[in-house]
């Protein structure tokens, strides 16, 4: 539901989303990543008013790596968080932030949002671009900091499919049994940018 919206042109209602929500809820998908909160008032009463109709799926909104935005995501009422942290050096670049940032905000910001939320899934943002040390550190430091999912983005469609796999169980295998979850992503830059502030 939150990538759905981001083509060109495309604006669902408040209507829109209820009824997706809905049936996708009905199809039996466990969980909507619904929306992300720091967009505006109208996107958090959206994602409040999906929550309220108590559908049988976990409700997920998308945040940056900002206290901010999990402000924005608790005032929802939803009960799980993604939080989106750059890892690749030329979109730690573009955000101005660094190393030392990454690792201080992910600690911060992981035991944050547990004490607020049932569910914590934390990203590795531009997975593919960068060092696979900096990757594997970050898988355990997520998992360290208590995030019940790591989600590994290839934000701009470098890896081939092998390339996924070969990443995704190596990290697998570095979590370890602690991690109930690793999910990696192919993520194109055709279906748009994500309309909240930077």
């Amino acid at each position: 539901m939150r990538d759905g919206e981001q083509a060109p042109g495309v604006v669902f209602s408040r209507a829109d989303k209820l009824e997706i929500a809905t049936a996708i809820a009905a199809a039996g998908v466990p969980e909507l990543e619904a929306g992300t909160p720091a967009i505006d008032e109208e996107e958090r009463a959206d994602l409040h008013a999906i929550v309220d109709l108590r559908l049988p799926c976990r409700v997920t909104a998308w945040c940056r790596a900002t206290a901010l935005d999990l402000d924005h995501a608790a005032s929802c009422a939803v009960d799980s968080v993604h939080i989106s942290f750059p890892v690749s050096p030329i979109l730690l670049g573009v955000l101005s932030k660094d190393e030392h940032w990454l690792w201080r905000s992910l600690a911060e910001l992981a035991a944050r949002a547990r004490d607020r939320f049932r569910y914590v899934s934390v990203g590795a943002q531009d997975a593919s671009r960068a060092d696979k040390t900096l990757l594997e550190r970050f898988v355990l430091a997520a998992r360290d900091a208590g995030a019940d999912r790591v989600r590994v983005a290839d934000t701009v469609g470098i890896w081939n499919p092998r390339q996924a796999w070969c990443s995704f169980r190596r990290l697998r295998k570095i979590a370890g049994s602690r991690l109930t979850r690793i999910l990696a992503l192919m993520v194109s830059l055709l279906i748009g940018v994500s309309r909240a502030p930077r």
